[in-house]
């Protein structure tokens, strides 16, 4: 689970990498700054994971399956509901829209407890139930993508005023947020499943 989680850290790296710099078509409006930084995100989001994947040591079984969770977090959708400004910061509040991944791990420990211990009992090696998770959480993920995007969640991104351009403020309880919103829940369950 450690490794899984320093793949999701990465995803926290891009979002710290394009919260710093103005990646804005219209660096004018914070919305129009939101906007063309959530369509960064989406862009090199496969990518970035790709690169994290490929220098962490990834379980066997587990090597597309992330390719596949992050291209389809990719897909997520956002609609600017709100945006407030104050002298030279500002708030957009944001409605992401994108698969319930978080429901699919929920799912997998279900399943794979069950049939897990069953497994257990027959003397099942470590490599026999690895498969199994990783048969069962694939299985779980295509269910979610299948069902289509569920999962609704509001984020406020905070900006800041510099010059003549809005520069979206990276602060890692911020991003946290946003990720776990594009992640579909994933990341605070992986969190709890953690502690």
């Amino acid at each position: 689970m450690k490794k899984i989680r320093k793949i999701i850290l990465a995803f926290m790296l891009l979002i710290s990498i394009f919260g710093c710099t103005a990646v804005s078509e219209d660096v004018s409006t914070p919305s129009g700054a939101v906007v063309k930084y959530l369509k960064e995100v989406k862009k090199n989001l496969p990518q970035v994971m790709n690169s994290a994947s490929a220098e962490i040591e990834i379980p066997d079984g587990f090597e597309g399956f992330f390719e596949r969770i992050f291209k389809s977090a990719a897909q997520f959708d956002y609609e600017i509901i709100n945006e407030t400004i104050e002298d030279d910061q500002a708030e957009v509040t944001v409605k992401i829209k994108t698969y319930a991944f978080g429901n699919s791990l929920t799912n997998t420990f279900i399943d794979f407890v069950s049939q897990g211990e069953t497994l257990l009992t027959a003397g099942a090696s470590e490599e026999m139930l690895m498969n199994l998770l990783t048969q069962i959480w694939t299985e779980k993920v295509n269910d979610e993508i299948r069902k289509g995007k569920q999962y609704v969640s509001t984020v406020t991104i905070r900006l800041e005023r510099n010059e003549n351009e809005w520069l979206v403020i990276s602060e890692n309880e911020d991003d946290l947020e946003l990720f776990n919103a594009i992640s579909g829940n994933l990341y605070k369950l992986m969190l709890s499943y953690e502690e």
